[in-house]
């Protein structure tokens, strides 16, 4: 795709639009950028870059191609617009993918892409390979392929992200697992799925598909060759679990790669993300001792049962990233031998809370629930027979009444999971973290 003199509308001004305006001027693109929030569009400050203010047919008919922000839902009525008069859109990771050089490692999945993309790039980089780590984690890969570097880009892909590639092809495509998620934005778990699935469209024989053999739906997707699956109860061709051993299997021999003690992070689903990660080292060629150098030296990623204080007795955990009630449930089961309080909302993404409550750990105490969904949380929590429900309007309200309840009950542990976005009280989950992270601080230093 050659673009240079092309009109491109830069659709969105995050992280992924940022980076994809640095390599468009690389590219001697004629530039022009549109964000939904004004207040964005107004702060936005760039030489020889036009603002536009609003998205009408006169000016789409002149663009020649779209880099659509992950955010931006291409059912939106500018993009509908776009569709309609055939303007050519994809993501920034299209954007991206189009004009790097070096092999690309994605990594997709409901839950785990952050831990196990960046397990990943740690072994690449013990490993002394050319690396970087982009994506949905937070750091543009247009920006990245601007600098022109020849390296492997390790890619955390959203099902946002994936909406709208064409060519994008990886050379190694890891899917973790599947569960309900995003129903807000792509309507049913059937459109959801299939979405996830993008990530193998380009796939050819020679690349490599690693897959989650304990997930009954990843598991399922077929290839002819090439394919690996990591397992914890099965012994498989690819990283498999068995009495407190991690082993890889080429097809052909097996040999043991390390022991459970050298994972530091907490619950099963690491043990998995962890398999993940050394299907991929094994496949690229990189020693038994790096990759267990790797695993001893990783303590998790910021907002994923991040530990935060203890206060009076009580450990005050931070999980922000769980946007999803499979996550949630997924940290609920590091705790087994605490008393938990568990801080449960936030925005709306179209799914009940009914299989949290049905698989509720014996253990989570209590409920305080917030944000818009939290009338529904109480309510499906009722239909289940759980009784323990807060509702709590503000966000540091709900802290400082878990931290109270905590310590008047004898309860241990108070943790974060919402289950849900963060967008009703915040601009992303990291600013949620954060959030929790330096109030729970304040209270501290109040004692």
């Amino acid at each position: 795709m050659k673009l240079k003199n092309k009109n491109v509308l830069v659709y969105g001004l995050g992280k992924s639009g940022l980076g994809a305006i640095k390599l468009l001027k690389k590219l001697k693109s004629k530039i022009f950028v549109y964000d939904d929030i004004k207040e964005n569009l107004e702060n936005f400050c760039n030489d020889n870059i036009i603002k536009v203010y609003e998205i009408n047919e006169d000016f789409l008919r002149k663009t020649d191609l779209i880099i659509v922000n992950p955010c931006v839902s291409q059912y939106c009525e500018n993009l509908k617009l776009a569709s309609l008069l055939k303007v050519k859109m994809i993501s920034e990771i299209e954007l991206a993918y189009l004009f790097s050089k070096g092999k690309i490692i994605s990594v997709t999945g409901s839950n785990g892409k952050s831990t196990t993309s960046t397990l990943i790039y740690n072994m690449f980089k013990l490993a002394n390979k050319k690396a970087s780590l982009v994506g949905n984690i937070g750091y543009s890969y247009s920006e990245e392929v601007s600098k022109n570097k020849k390296q492997t880009y390790i890619v955390e892909v959203s099902s946002f992200q994936l909406e709208t590639i064409d060519k994008y092809h990886s050379n190694c495509s890891a899917f973790l697992n599947f569960s309900e998620n995003h129903l807000d934005r792509h309507f049913s778990l059937k459109n959801y799925f299939e979405t996830k699935c993008r990530i193998f469209n380009r796939v050819k024989n020679k690349d490599f598909k690693i897959l989650n053999y304990d997930d009954e739906k990843v598991k399922n997707i077929k290839f002819d060759k090439n394919y690996y699956y990591f397992s914890l109860n099965q012994k498989v061709k690819g990283a498999y679990f068995f009495n407190d051993n991690i082993y890889f299997n080429n097809g052909k021999t097996e040999e043991f790669i390390l022991h459970k003690s050298s994972i530091k992070l907490m619950g099963e689903h690491n043990i998995q993300n962890v398999l993940c990660a050394i299907i991929v080292a094994k496949l690229y060629k990189i020693k038994n001792e790096i990759i267990k150098k790797a695993v001893e030296s990783f303590f998790g990623i910021e907002h994923r049962i991040e530990f935060v204080e203890n206060i009076n007795g009580v450990n005050y955990y931070n999980d922000s990233k769980s946007t999803t009630v499979k996550a949630t449930l997924t940290a609920l089961n590091c705790f087994k031998n605490n008393s938990v309080i568990l801080i449960l909302g936030g925005s709306d993404k179209g799914f009940d809370f009914n299989d949290l409550f049905s698989n509720m750990p014996s253990y989570v105490k209590c409920i305080v629930a917030i944000g818009e969904v939290k009338e529904r949380v109480l309510n499906n929590a009722k239909e289940n027979g759980f009784y323990n429900v807060y509702l709590i309007d503000d966000f540091f309200n709900s802290i400082k009444f878990s931290k109270n309840l905590a310590e008047s009950e004898n309860y241990d542990t108070v943790l974060l999971s919402p289950a849900t976005a963060s967008y009703d009280m915040f601009t992303s989950f990291e600013q949620r973290g954060e959030t929790f992270k330096n109030l729970v601080k304040e209270l501290k230093g109040e004692n």
